[in-house]
């Protein structure tokens, strides 16, 4: 298992102060076949002679190029990765020595093509919370859309040519959606160990909360992509309440700040989607109280009472109290 070339691929952009962490947890690493691919996207700090810096000793390639966003830097890597498993970290995150040798047993033993595990999950850095996975529930695949926290084999993205969505909102639930529905033998584990710094001032954060006409954060361009190039026999109510809750997520961060005739446009044009692509959301896909299993009770709850005010004419009201 040892002799399994691994590669990590990091998109770094402005992240300096972060990179002394989630490199040293890089080279920590028990497995020790790895090759490690820095994708630096034009920061405009000292990231990239940093990385030159914390990188001696590890076998490395950093690349820089111009600023295009987080999909071309993760794109960029694969196109360099030359493992047999791909891994991603991102450049404020961390990892125990363990993970990479824990994902690749998991892999392995199973013959799996992609292992999906549970998060931790951090604020202010020393507070952690557990995000664990139920094994044996069939959404738990599906419960996170980031790449981290999961190990995928290169043949699985490669021969069926996914990569990242160009795109500044879900670029990474249209690649997992490719992954998870194209996938062979994907597995689930309890927990992975990789930690995820929640950041309010992050890129992607504020991505989430700004409506800008469907510019550059319009959910729905990903959403049909990913059902127009998803495995189609893969499709099923587990599926389609991932496209739901997704939406439903699009809809409350999104509308926080708006101005309401925005809002209106933006719950129009989700609904009417969700009429057109998912017939039975208001059913919640078909999922009877208390399920998708591996679902949080609180995501649960939250997609449900959507549902409901939509049945009840009474979204657009609570979307405007958001506001």
């Amino acid at each position: 298992m040892s002799d399994v070339l691994v590669s990590i691929i990091m998109p770094v952009y402005n992240g300096a102060r972060f990179l002394e962490k989630a490199v040293q947890g890089i080279s920590a690493q028990d497995y020790k076949s790895i090759e490690f691919i820095a994708v630096d996207d034009g920061s405009s700090d000292n990231s990239l002679e940093k990385l030159k810096l914390l990188t001696r000793g590890i076998t490395t390639t950093v690349i820089h190029k111009e600023n295009g966003g987080i999909s071309s830097a993760r794109n960029m890597g694969l196109d360099e990765a030359r493992g047999k498993y791909i891994v991603f970290v991102d450049q404020d995150d961390s990892i125990p020595k363990d993970y990479i040798s824990n994902l690749v047993k998991a892999a392995e033993d199973s013959n799996a093509d992609m292992v999906v595990g549970g998060t931790l999950e951090t604020i202010d850095g020393t507070k952690i919370t557990r995000r664990d996975l139920t094994e044996d529930a069939p959404y738990s695949l599906l419960r996170n859309t980031a790449p981290w926290g999961r190990i995928f084999l290169r043949s699985l993205i490669e021969d069926n040519n996914i990569r990242f969505m160009d795109t500044r909102v879900s670029e990474d639930f249209y690649f997992n959606i490719m992954c998870i529905t194209y996938a062979k033998n994907p597995k689930v584990i309890k927990q992975s160990g990789y930690v995820w710094k929640i950041d309010p001032k992050s890129e992607s954060h504020s991505n989430m909360t700004r409506l800008d006409g469907g510019r550059t954060t319009d959910v729905l361009k990903v959403l049909d992509r990913s059902l127009r190039d998803m495995d189609q026999d893969k499709r099923d109510k587990n599926i389609d309440y991932m496209l739901l809750k997704h939406c439903v997520w699009y809809l409350l961060f999104t509308c926080k700040g708006a101005d309401k005739e925005d809002i209106k446009d933006t719950c129009d044009r989700i609904t009417l989607w969700l009429d057109t692509n998912i017939k039975d959301y208001k059913t919640c896909c078909g999922h009877k109280m208390g399920s998708p299993g591996g679902e949080t009770f609180k995501i649960r709850f939250i997609v449900r009472f959507m549902v409901f005010l939509k049945r009840s004419g009474l979204l657009l009201k609570f979307l405007y109290l958001l506001r």
